[in-house]
């Protein structure tokens, strides 16, 4: 396919302006196309926590080690051949359930990649 999504990982993070808690979830993706750039809408992430999906991008007093908030899918691309690991935060709901992140093309044009995570 155009792209090859690797979930990396899901560590607790930090928590928001709010006090909610918080995870990082950090997934690489290599740009198989042989001349295109890649498009920030050419796939999604989810989380999910209990069947529900998570809202992501919280706002943070402190910003936690090794997350970017402009390092997200919608401000980095890739060029052709080249790879690139973002980190993304999501708030949750309960620091001992599992989480399911789910990460697919927005075309339906590709498989889904899942991957499930214990945060205790």
């Amino acid at each position: 396919g155009k792209y090859h999504v690797t979930i990396k990982g899901a560590e607790l993070s930090g928590e928001d302006y709010e006090g909610n808690p918080t995870v990082l979830v950090t997934y690489e993706v290599v740009n198989n196309q042989k001349d295109k750039t890649s498009n920030p809408f050419d796939w999604t992430v989810e989380v999910f926590q209990n069947g529900v999906t998570l809202s992501g991008h919280p706002i943070y007093r402190n910003k936690p080690k090794g997350y970017d908030p402009k390092a997200h899918h919608y401000e980095t691309k890739i060029q052709p051949g080249g790879k690139f690991s973002y980190v993304e935060a999501f708030v949750i709901k309960d620091k001992k359930a599992p989480i399911r992140v789910e990460i697919s093309s927005s075309w339906g044009a590709e498989s889904k990649v899942t991957k499930e995570f214990n945060l205790s």
